[in-house]
């Protein structure tokens, strides 16, 4: 019998949403079905008072979600996957539990660039013939800048010029991308998100979920 595992998602900006599909993904994946994730976004920017620093967001959130497994969102951007998880794990120093560091390397977008059909319908145009030039999974985690690596691939599959170019939500695209991926075991092929399996299946296996 399938149990709910909930989690709460510290956002590191705007694109943290897009990772909660992969999370679920990858909790249902990790744990053979025996957990049903229900995850819940933290967004730091929404509070009333400011907090600058990482482990101010993480106390706040661990206050905000008690009884929830905290994955704190951070993208590697030019620093290396180790020097981002060891700067979570300082911060989350005084959180019961601890966390589970999610780090994209080198920003969340890489993570969504390997499903064509997914890009073409988030981008208005799921019957589109137009080629889009998809990088090859070696260099998923090595582009400088995924993020305009995925922006430029929803416009092209848009198929769109002129003013209806200019009204295509690239923020809103991105999102549904993440949405309509069914399947993120390509992603395997990346040592960050391979750590962020190993640690969501040690979550698991702790509350005793069964296939974890």
């Amino acid at each position: 019998m399938s149990r709910v595992f909930a989690y709460t998602l510290v956002a590191d900006g705007s694109s943290a949403a897009m990772l909660r599909p992969v999370l679920d993904w990858l909790i249902c994946d990790a744990s053979g079905g025996a957990a049903t994730p229900s995850g819940s976004l933290f967004d730091p920017r929404r509070l009333r008072r400011s907090l600058t620093k990482l482990s101010d967001h993480v106390a706040a959130a661990a206050e905000d979600a008690a009884g929830s497994v905290l994955f704190v969102h951070r993208d590697a951007e030019q620093a290396d996957l180790a020097t981002r998880v060891e700067e979570i794990e300082r911060a989350a120093a005084g959180v019961s539990g601890g966390v589970v560091p999610v780090v994209p390397v080198r920003m969340s977008e890489a993570w969504l660039l390997f499903d064509e059909q997914a890009i073409r319908t988030a981008a208005g145009n799921p019957a589109g013939r137009k080629r889009l030039a998809l990088p090859a999974a070696k260099k998923w985690d090595a582009l400088p800048d995924p993020k305009e690596a995925l922006y430029g691939l929803i416009r092209e599959a848009s198929e769109l010029s002129g003013r209806r170019l200019k009204k295509l939500n690239y923020g809103e695209a991105r999102a549904e991308v993440a949405r309509l991926i069914e399947d993120f075991s390509p992603l395997r092929s990346l040592p960050a998100f391979e750590e962020l399996r190993t640690r969501v299946q040690q979550r698991l296996a702790a509350g005793g979920y069964a296939g974890a």
